[in-house]
């Protein structure tokens, strides 16, 4: 059994309909896998941590900071798109003064 990666160029043949729900799956698969690692960080951290409910506490806070941090970039929106410009415009204004013909 090979495992393969999926590109875009295996979506690009399938439906509008079956890429959303192809990403939908790929979305809940990396989700899940990072709420996994976050667990097994969480249980091996706190079993390493003194007997305490303090320590044990303090132990299992970084890997939940790291799942509230990725939640929280993943959900900030792109910026928009700077206005585009008319190249007529444009065109001249860096252009350097030729010193021959000037």
């Amino acid at each position: 059994m090979t495992a393969t990666a999926t590109t875009s160029s295996e979506f690009v043949g399938a439906s509008p309909g079956g890429v959303a729900a192809q990403l939908r799956r790929l979305r809940w698969a990396v989700r899940s896998t990072l709420a996994l690692g976050v667990a097994a960080s969480v249980a091996a951290n706190v079993l390493h941590a003194r007997p305490n409910p303090i320590s044990q506490i303090i132990a299992a806070w970084p890997p939940l900071a790291l799942l509230l941090t990725v939640e929280l970039i993943s959900r900030v929106p792109p910026p928009p798109p700077p206005p585009r410009r008319d190249p007529r415009r444009w065109a001249g204004q860096w252009r350097r003064p030729d010193p021959i013909h000037a």
